[in-house]
């Protein structure tokens, strides 16, 4: 075999073996965190594969709701698809807005209220939303994502009776159909907000496929830690 033959062999089969790592790589860009989601659309993750990646993470919180961790992000799945909103990207808003479902002791929001999105909780306000179950705060999150993310929605339109009273007089109906712009909105000021909610969700599509979880981040699901290594 000439030296010309072999070299073109060698090239074709480092072609060959570049194409097979790509066409197997997860969905979301290697590059990097996708920039943005909308947030109302089809699930990318099963409860079994949300709870399997949470369960793993190193160092987080210690969870504080009354339901195991898989049997929480079916209800997140559930009544996400009753809205066309996704679910398991509402999930990981969780994550972010309770501390990995630690709910910090002395904060507004506490596990018993159920209110698993801080809705109704500022720094002015004297505690946030109650709802007399997980089922019923987990909707009340999704109906309030629907509000933000779809203009023509109404309360005649939910599947479920809607948790506020006030869902076809929001003033920022429709304001923020994608997961970013949500920042100073559902989050004051929120800079990154929308950011991290999108960041735990790749990373969870992920490490469902075999990639490394980062092992440093601080408790409210920010990383400090380059994602994908």
């Amino acid at each position: 075999m000439s030296k010309v033959f072999r070299g073109l062999f060698s090239l074709l089969a480092m072609i060959l073996v570049i194409t097979l790592l790509v066409s197997s790589s997860p969905r979301e860009s290697a590059a990097g965190v996708p920039k943005d989601k909308p947030i109302t659309g089809k699930q990318g993750l099963n409860a079994q594969q949300i709870a399997n990646w949470f369960n793993a993470v190193p160092g987080r919180s210690a969870y504080r709701v009354s339901i195991p961790v898989e049997e929480l992000a079916a209800i997140f799945l559930d009544e996400g698809a009753k809205e066309n909103v996704r679910g398991d990207i509402a999930f990981m808003q969780s994550v972010k807005e309770t501390g990995w479902f630690h709910f910090r002791d002395g904060g507004q929001v506490r596990p018993e209220d159920n209110n698993f999105a801080g809705i109704g909780a500022c720094n002015s306000c004297n505690g946030g939303g109650k709802y007399p179950s997980i089922r019923h705060g987990v909707r009340a999150q999704i109906q309030h994502l629907k509000n933000y993310a779809d203009g023509s929605a109404t309360a005649a339109s939910l599947a479920e009776p809607s948790m506020w009273p006030a869902f076809d007089s929001f003033w920022r109906q429709g304001q923020a159909p994608t997961w970013l712009q949500l920042n100073a909105k559902w989050a004051v000021p929120g800079t990154g907000y929308g950011e991290r909610i999108i960041q735990m969700y790749v990373e969870a599509v992920y490490w469902n496929q075999g990639w490394k979880i980062p092992t440093r981040r601080d408790a409210r699901g920010s990383f400090t830690s380059q994602a994908f290594s």
